[in-house]
């Protein structure tokens, strides 16, 4: 197709655009089929601004493109078509949110976020705006490769990285079949909500239909609650010569899971690791501290025992004198009883 992403991206002469080659391939696929529905497009980070312009002309019906950097240098890009609009600010401070929701009073077709890669802005971005995302629509987050990495707030094991969150984001979507009725999506997100200062609704959380994961892509869906539930159970056919199905739960039931150990974990094992590496680092400086302790105390006692020793060797040395003393003052007093009473040896 002429205008297909590969073809607009291959021949586009305007503002520079940056994607990656997977990321053309992706988008092309999951948003042809919709491309005549999109009408309204908000995209985190656009550096030279070239993207804006490809979407409007990718996007048939498109009445509205928004783009949000924070770099100033943005406020230097325009454009001839007034359907493009560019709006220079940090994207999720109040002031911003509150603009781009003015903006988009009929809510968002299609979010794309290729801003700062960082966890704490991926994550505090769907909070944002994924509520204003309309039913059937996308949200998609680029360049997740950066979850991996420090400067951009994740790690292969980082609990609290965006690829981490997205995973148990995944879980939520699945809540039908936790077996925990008194516990919410919002509950099983509480350590993101606690360590980015961010507050979930149950109200968003169930309309997350699908997550759909590329390399360094992620595609999240959005539906009506009623849409994203397994529903009814639907059988074809007559004959079951193997297992018979008459008497099956026509609905999803899930088993009681309350007292399945790993169902309550109150905080994920993942997030408890570097407190239990700090605890166990101050044990053992306890332990360190406590054998230098009983290492004074033995050489205090080895000492105490020497000391002990020589006290004793000089008792003896003592009694023996004693002895000595008395023996000869006995020897001597003895021999004077005898002379004066003149007693003969």
């Amino acid at each position: 197709m002429s205008n297909s992403l590969w073809n607009l991206y291959q021949n586009h002469k305007g503002k520079r655009s940056d994607k990656w080659e997977l990321y053309l391939s992706v988008y092309n696929t999951l948003l042809d089929p919709v491309k005549d529905k999109i009408e309204t497009l908000f995209e985190i980070g656009i550096q030279n601004g070239g993207s804006l312009e490809i979407w409007n002309q990718y996007f048939p019906e498109i009445k509205k493109v928004i783009g949000c950097d924070i770099n100033p240098k943005c406020r230097n890009l325009h454009y001839d078509d007034s359907r493009i609009t560019v709006l220079v600010e940090d994207a999720n401070t109040p002031e911003a949110v509150n603009k781009l929701y003015s903006s988009f009073e009929n809510g968002i077709d299609l979010i794309i976020d290729d801003g700062s890669h960082t966890s704490r802005d991926i994550i505090c971005s769907f909070v944002n705006y994924f509520p204003k995302l309309n039913d059937n629509r996308f949200m998609i987050i680029e360049d997740l490769h950066c979850s991996y990495w420090k400067d951009f707030g994740g790690g292969l094991y980082d609990p609290m990285s965006s690829l981490a969150f997205l995973k148990k984001l995944s879980d939520c979507i699945n809540y039908e079949h936790w077996g925990l009725p008194s516990k919410t999506r919002c509950e099983y997100l509480a350590e993101f909500a606690n360590f980015y200062q961010i507050e979930f609704t149950e109200s968003v959380l169930e309309q997350v239909h699908s997550i759909t994961f590329y390399n360094s892509v992620c595609v999240i869906t959005k539906k009506i609650p009623e849409k994203n539930v397994l529903g009814m159970r639907v059988m074809a056919g007559i004959t079951q010569d193997v297992i018979s199905l008459d008497n099956v739960l026509l609905a999803s039931h899930a088993p009681d899971q309350t007292e399945n150990f790993w169902s309550n974990i109150h905080r994920s094992p993942e997030s408890l690791y570097p407190e239990l590496l700090e605890r166990n680092r101050s044990l053992s400086n306890d332990l360190s501290s406590q054998q230098a302790v009983i290492e004074q105390i033995e050489t205090e006692k080895e000492q105490l025992n020497k000391d002990n020793t020589e006290l004793k060797n000089q008792l003896n040395h003592l009694n023996t004198e004693l002895t000595d003393i008395k023996n000869s003052f006995g020897y001597r007093f003895i021999n004077r009883i005898k002379r004066l009473s003149g007693i003969k040896k």
